[in-house]
Formats: structure tokens, sequence, C-alpha cells
């Protein structure tokens, strides 16, 4: 590892190295801010079919909810949870 980070030219002349390394990595990180806005998602939508996304996505939500509680429902601890209650119902009776 110790060589693959070595400048390949003489000592005196490492300066020069190092510097179009610095210059490499600011167009570098430059150029990829420019570019990071304009890879950005652009939709143009009517009024409609923005209404229609906003209610796919409530339905879509709706059905992750109703899912997590039919698994919450479903699991062993919550059966243990509820089979307590009622016996302490029954027991309270």
């Amino acid at each position: 590892m110790e060589y693959d980070s070595t400048p390949f030219i003489p000592p005196p002349l490492t300066i020069f190295y190092h510097l179009y390394w610095l210059l490499r990595w600011v167009r570098v990180r430059n150029f990829s801010r420019k570019n990071l806005l304009d890879a950005s998602l652009k939709l143009f939508l009517s009024d409609e079919q923005i209404e229609r996304i906003h209610s796919f996505e409530e339905e879509c939500i709706e059905d992750m909810e109703r899912e997590k509680d039919i698994r919450k429902q479903s699991s062993n601890d919550e059966r243990i949870h509820r089979t307590a209650e009622r016996s302490d119902q029954i027991l309270n009776r």
C-alpha cells in the first residue's frame, strides 16, 4: 500500500504532482455538484394526475398499515398477552 500512493516523479517535482491531484479533485467535486441538480427527477403532471398519485400513495400506506396490524396481532407475544388478559378477566369475575 505504501507504494501505491507515492508519486512517480522524483522528489523535487512532487509538488507538481500534488497540485495536479488537488486541481483534479476540485474539478471533479464541482462537476459532481452541478450534475447533482440536473440529474434529479422532474415531473410535469396535471392536477388530476397528481391527485391520482396521492390517492394511490394513501392506498399503499393503508395496505401497509393493515398488513403491519395483522402481523402484530398474529405474533406470539401478542397472543400470549391477549390470553393473559382473558385469563385475568375470568379470574376477576
